[in-house]
């Protein structure tokens, strides 16, 4: 096979599998970069989209093909980093050269942190300042010590962030909790406007609080339910008419209630007017309602909404039988003149990755009359 003809799948093990001993790497790096400059074409661009660290060994390793082949550093634009066995980010000799000939390049970060000890500082990461030019980044964060709050309040969070000033997404998974803000040490004010705000599970109320200033032109929000929903209401009244896109996790949750879940659809109706696409995540049922009936009770919250073109409902599988009136509640509420610009809605059944899907058949025959406008779309999903 001429090199011409060298097949895309080829080139990511010609770069991620070269050998790691030392003496090997000239001769393998050089033949590496002479195929990927080559035969790399913008195409083929998105199998070095993304290149992960999870130690010094593999930093020193990705220096050495980085610094052999130059046109690679043009094609990455993501970069995992991973600190689950020791602390190795902030005091690498490795990751700061990999920073200085990737930087104008990455424009998404990840990070996963696991703390084991008291003494392992939260996201001290000033190294990875250099990535200016930085629009997304997803902390994940575990803490393998007896779960407190923090006693002084930890300002290690927002002070990270503000290293990024052309942030534009946040997704957070931090269960650290974090209540006392520590008058002693002022903490600046976000230098930065999100359009994209993930929030999974955090409990950190000073980075939530810390955050609300960031979201004048918030786009896209997605949160996973927690009581009381005053953060979510915050950030939905912040962002006022730039909202776009809302979904809501956990919806029937231990943790959600009716009085926070009227609060909180009536916030979506009154402030986030312009909101196009809706997305209700039923995880359990709330007190004498079965999940169907959840979805009926925020859209009943909700009232109308002119702008609402797309509705989707995610409801596992094993909390949703296909009887009762709730379905026909649900026909009444979408097919009424609440919500004159509906253009979709999508009902996603759940699945865990061992459970038998049912047939869909049963759903669509529940909803009649969304069949008959054309808005009703039904599928499984498989969540892991």
């Amino acid at each position: 096979m001429s090199f011409c003809q060298l097949p895309p799948e080829l080139l990511r093990p010609i770069f991620s599998h070269l050998p790691t001993s030392e003496s090997e790497w000239c001769q393998s790096l050089r033949a590496c970069a002479l195929t990927c400059k080559a035969f790399v074409s913008p195409a083929q661009a998105y199998i070095f989209h993304t290149v992960g660290l999870s130690s010094e060994s593999t930093a020193r390793i990705l220096l050495a093909k980085l610094e052999s082949v130059p046109h690679i550093r043009t094609l990455v634009k993501r970069l995992p980093l991973g600190e689950i066995h020791r602390p190795w980010i902030q005091d690498s000799e490795a990751l700061p050269d990999i920073l200085r000939l990737l930087s104008p390049f990455v424009v998404s970060l990840d990070i996963h942190q696991r703390r084991r000890k008291h003494e392992s500082p939260r996201f001290d990461f000033s190294s990875l300042s250099g990535l200016k030019y930085l629009e997304e980044i997803l902390l994940r964060e575990e803490d393998m010590r007896r779960p407190e709050t923090t006693k002084y309040g930890d300002a290690a969070l927002p002070s990270f962030l503000n290293h990024f000033p052309k942030l534009r997404a946040i997704t957070l998974d931090a269960w650290v909790s974090n209540k006392t803000i520590d008058s002693k040490k002022p903490i600046a004010g976000p230098i930065f406007q999100l359009e994209r705000l993930d929030v999974w599970c955090c409990c950190d109320a000073l980075l939530l609080d810390w955050l609300t200033p960031a979201l004048p032109m918030l786009r896209k929000l997605q949160f996973s339910y927690g009581a009381p929903s005053t953060y979510v209401i915050n950030f939905i009244i912040k962002a006022g008419q730039s909202l776009q896109d809302l979904e809501i996790r956990g919806l029937g949750s231990q943790a959600s209630n009716s009085v926070d879940l009227q609060a909180l659809m009536t916030s979506v109706r009154t402030c986030a007017s312009d909101l196009c696409s809706l997305n209700l995540v039923i995880t359990g049922e709330l007190p004498g309602h079965r999940p169907i009936q959840v979805v009926v009770q925020c859209l009943l919250h909700l009232g109308a909404h002119a702008r609402l073109q797309h509705l989707t409902i995610e409801i596992f599988q094993y909390y949703c039988p296909v009887d009762g009136n709730p379905w026909d509640e649900l026909q009444d509420l979408l097919v009424e003149t609440r919500f004159p610009a509906l253009r979709s809605v999508e009902f996603r059944v759940l699945l865990h990755s061992h459970s038998i899907p049912v047939p869909v058949e049963p759903y669509i025959a529940a909803l009649p009359r969304l069949v008959k406008r054309g808005l009703l779309y039904v599928c499984h999903e498989t969540r892991l």
